[in-house]
C-alpha cells in the first residue's frame, strides 16, 4: 500500500512534501491544512492588521500570563 508523501496546501494550493506541514493531532491526517510558510504569512498579516492585538491582550490579562510563567 502506497503511502501519500505530498500534501496540498489549502491556501496556496501547492503540491508539497509532508515535512512542509505542521502535526496537528485532531486531523484525521495527522497534519495541518495549510503548510508552514503559508501560516507565517498568516500571521504577519494579521499582525500587520491588528497591530495593537497583542500589547491590548497583554495587558488585559495580566496577571493570569504571569501565572503561567510561573
Amino acid at each position: 500500500m502506497d503511502e501519500v508523501l505530498t500534501r496540498v496546501c489549502s491556501r496556496c494550493g501547492v503540491s508539497k512534501p509532508l515535512n512542509d506541514f505542521n502535526n496537528d493531532k485532531s486531523r484525521p491526517s495527522g497534519k495541518q491544512s495549510r503548510c508552514k510558510l503559508c501560516q507565517k504569512i498568516g500571521r504577519e498579516e494579521f499582525k500587520k492588521m491588528n497591530p495593537d492585538y497583542f500589547s491590548n491582550y497583554r495587558e488585559e490579562n495580566r496577571s493570569i500570563l504571569r501565572e503561567k510563567n510561573r
